[in-house]
C-alpha cells in the first residue's frame, strides 16, 4: 500500500491539492489485528467513519485515531461498521448518516468513469451544504465530501485524503491517480474499466 499512497500523494501535489497520508493495511498489520477475519482491509467502517467525523466536526483527529487501531474508538467503530456493512439501518443509527433520496423516493446514487471526474467532484460541490458520499469500486469503498462554500475531499483508506478548495484540481488528481498502474484493482474485472458507484448521504 505504500506505493498506492505515493501515486496518490504525487496526484494530489501535481495538481495542488492538499493531501493527507493513510494506509490501513499498516495500522492493522503493525497491531496484528484483522487476521481471523481473513487479513483484509475494512474500507467500508472506515469511510463511514470518516463522513460521519466530517459531519460531526472532529475530522481533524480522524487519521491518528485511526492508527491507533487497539486503543482507538475510531478504529473500533469502523471495525464493527465493516462487519456490519450489510445492515445499513444499524450503521446509520449509529452514525446519524442518512441516505439522500429523490422525487421518486429511490436512493440517490450515480456512476461515474474515469472521463467524469469533473462531473463527479461537481456533484460534491454543488450546493451551500456539506455533501457526504460512498464511493465504491469492485471489493473496495472510499469516501468523499464537498460542498460550493468549502473544500472538496476525497479519501481512499489504502491511500490517505486529497482535498482542495476547487472541484477542478480535485479532479485532475482523481483522473491522475485512478489512471496509476498501482490501483488498476480498483477497474471492473470484465470491462477493465474504472466505475465508481457513488451514493449520496446527508446528516440527521
Amino acid at each position: 500500500m505504500a506505493r498506492v499512497r505515493e501515486v496518490f500523494q504525487n496526484a494530489a501535489f501535481q495538481n495542488n491539492c492538499n493531501f493527507s497520508a493513510y494506509g490501513q493495511m499498516d495500522a492493522i498489520n503493525a497491531h496484528g489485528v484483522g487476521r481471523d477475519e481473513g487479513g483484509g482491509g475494512i474500507c467500508y467502517g472506515l469511510s463511514v467513519v470518516w463522513l460521519e467525523s466530517k459531519m460531526k466536526g472532529t475530522s481533524s483527529a480522524f487519521l491518528h485515531d485511526a492508527n491507533q487501531v487497539m486503543s482507538s474508538p475510531v478504529f473500533a467503530r469502523s471495525n464493527l461498521i465493516w462487519k456490519n456493512q450489510r445492515n445499513k439501518k444499524m450503521w446509520q443509527e449509529l452514525t446519524g448518516l442518512r441516505p439522500a433520496m429523490d422525487k421518486n423516493g429511490a436512493e440517490k446514487q450515480r456512476t461515474f468513469e474515469l472521463e467524469e471526474m469533473a462531473a463527479f467532484t461537481a456533484w460534491l460541490s454543488s450546493s451551500a451544504g456539506s455533501r457526504y458520499f460512498l464511493v465504491h469500486v469492485p471489493g473496495h469503498t472510499m469516501g468523499a465530501c464537498g460542498s460550493k462554500m468549502g473544500k472538496v475531499e476525497f479519501f481512499d483508506p489504502n491511500g490517505g485524503i486529497a482535498s482542495s478548495m476547487h472541484a477542478s484540481r480535485l479532479a485532475a488528481c482523481l483522473t491522475k491517480y485512478f489512471q496509476a498502474d498501482e490501483v488498476k484493482s480498483y477497474k471492473t474485472p470484465v470491462r477493465n474499466k474504472l466505475i465508481l458507484t457513488v451514493e449520496k448521504y446527508k446528516g440527521g
